[in-house]
């Protein structure tokens, strides 16, 4: 039919002998994207009726709904923002299923001593506990480029409540950047401490 290079499957086709431009239309190779293809003494063309998928689009694919709130603090500490994940705002505690949260550093050269504010802060999640009552701090895991926290659903908190991801910015009265996260575990609860947020989801 002229769309070579491409798989089709037909959706649709109007033939009648009012039309002077029979259109089919077909579902194309990307999921989503529909294709109109006019048919014109006996040749045919086609053109997209929806712009093809960017690349944020294509590598985390679509969301339906809310994104997550990313402050300034995020970009600041050189954070991509279509690599957060969950990509929706709306976590359900109830789904039954262990969370992944991850997002990765803006590219693999930025560093936090050369391009941002200096040493690397410590990331934190901020969970509720089931049903809210066990509220606790959890370092997230890093290997220098990506951060992610595997969590069961039901111990993230309680719906209608905030779940955060925190970055500590002062520790036992000193600069919190640098710290790391034996020493975190080791004296939390014992020292003052001080976080701003960078990440933010609602709990449902």
């Amino acid at each position: 039919m002229g769309l070579t290079g491409h798989s089709y499957r037909l959706v649709k086709g109007t033939l009648n002998d009012h039309s002077p431009e029979p259109t089919i239309s077909v579902l194309g190779s990307s999921p989503g994207i529909t294709t109109s293809i006019s048919v014109v003494g006996g040749t045919t063309t086609a053109s997209d009726a929806l712009p093809s998928p960017t690349w944020e689009e294509y590598y985390i694919g679509p969301v339906h709904g809310e994104t997550p709130t990313v402050y300034t603090n995020a970009h600041q500490e050189g954070i991509e923002g279509s690599s957060v994940y969950p990509q929706e705002k709306q976590i359900s505690v109830y789904s039954g299923e262990c969370v992944r949260f991850q997002f990765s550093k803006l590219c693999e050269h930025w560093t936090s001593e050369r391009h941002g504010l200096g040493k690397p802060p410590l990331l934190l999640l901020s969970i509720g506990g089931r049903d809210g009552r066990k509220k606790e701090m959890v370092p997230m895991e890093t290997d220098g480029y990506w951060w992610w926290l595997d969590v069961n659903a039901i111990d993230l908190g309680a719906p209608g409540e905030g779940l955060s991801i925190f970055m500590v910015t002062n520790f036992d009265g000193k600069d919190g950047r640098g710290l790391s996260k034996e020493e975190f575990l080791a004296k939390r609860g014992r020292v003052g401490m001080a976080f701003a947020g960078i990440i933010k989801w609602d709990l449902i």
